[in-house]
């Protein structure tokens, strides 16, 4: 009996280094071969708990949240340049993760600096039953056992849990890459580290704004083909829920009431054709601003915005002449909202 005890105890501690060696190899080949975007979220959410993120004293402070939409959406120097000055802002959107990581990524930021005036956010709402996108994105840079803790309580799905337990799940087919190349192809791994640095660097530079380029379609009959596939979404139009069933929808307008932040709800923009325009409100925008004093939306704000075709570097995000598209119009609804800009105390 102690010598069967043994072997299981034995057996137990292989198994939990063979594990401990996989998630170390697979995080390790994770941060080279994840796509730009992960790098990016997971190199954001470091700068920010760093303090690299910072408060730009007599200035109006700007943050910019949402998903990858906005992330390739809107250029903080160019909005700077449109207010005169009178603003400095930093892009702090995150790609495909709903209001859960806005909430997460402000508490960071609140923990480095005081309280900013302005935050420009989509509203994305986490309703999704496999949140496939959320398990991996979401790990990506977060801030330990506390923000992983609230997720598995109040997400319906416990998957997230797994991959942070056991991160080689994610990225076991990095990790194959990881040990091909690093034999076969080292040059091949050094270029991939060079480009990363390189993405890191200009998202850096350009304060959070990050142009997908390893998305973009840029062949002119790919283009076509690529857009022909998805001539109409299946989106969500005219579909009425309660945004409050997603519990960080409260956590995090509570918080913005909480410091005195102004928040400005904008929509995304998509395609021409591809969904038809509200006739109204969306009750889920109505039922916020009913809620909170605190959040505005420009008069026509609520509709959805279509670009043509020209403007997105794929069926989803904008290239760089559609993002400066796009951040004049976030602009313009922001000073249509804040007139002028001039003053820098809270109300």
């Amino acid at each position: 009996m102690k010598l069967f005890v043994k072997k299981i105890l034995i057996l137990g501690l292989l198994l939990l280094f063979m594990t401990l060696v996989l998630n170390y190899i697979g995080i390790k080949a994770g941060n080279i071969y994840k796509d730009g975007a992960a790098l990016v979220c997971e190199t954001k959410r470091n700068m920010v708990r760093s303090g690299e993120v910072s408060y730009e004293k007599g200035k109006n402070n700007v943050l910019f949240l949402g998903t990858s939409r906005i992330l390739a959406g809107i250029v903080p120097t160019y909005f700077d340049r449109l207010s005169k000055g009178k603003t400095f802002s930093y892009n702090l959107a995150l790609p495909a993760l709903p209001i859960s990581s806005s909430y997460f990524v402000l508490r960071d930021y609140l923990g480095k600096n005081p309280p900013p005036e302005y935050v420009v956010m989509e509203l994305k709402i986490s309703r999704c039953k496999k949140c496939t996108l959320l398990n991996y994105y979401a790990l990506q840079g977060h801030s330990g056992v506390n923000e992983i803790a609230s997720l598995f309580m109040n997400l319906k799905n416990k998957a997230i849990i797994l991959n942070y337990f056991f991160p080689f799940k994610m990225y076991k087919f990095f990790t194959f890459r990881y040990f091909f190349d690093g034999i076969f192809r080292p040059a091949k791994m050094s270029e991939i580290i060079e480009k990363n640095r390189g993405i890191l660097t200009h998202m850096k530079e350009d304060r959070g704004y990050y142009y997908i380029e390893e998305q973009a379609v840029t062949e002119e009959d790919l283009l076509e083909l690529e857009f022909a596939k998805r001539k109409r979404s299946t989106m969500e139009k005219g579909v009425v829920y309660d945004p409050f069933t997603d519990p960080y929808v409260k956590k995090f307008f509570d918080l913005t009431f909480e410091k005195k932040i102004k928040v400005l709800l904008i929509q995304p923009v998509f395609r021409e054709q591809q969904s038809l325009q509200y006739e109204e409100m969306p009750p889920q925008f109505a039922s916020i601003l009913k809620r909170y004093s605190h959040v505005y939306m420009a008069k026509e704000g609520w509709k959805m915005k279509f670009f043509e075709r020209h403007l997105f570097a794929d069926p989803t995000h904008l290239n760089k002449e559609g993002s400066l598209c796009y951040t004049r119009e976030i602009f313009a609804e922001f000073n249509e909202v804040f007139p002028g800009n001039t003053s820098l105390n809270k109300e």
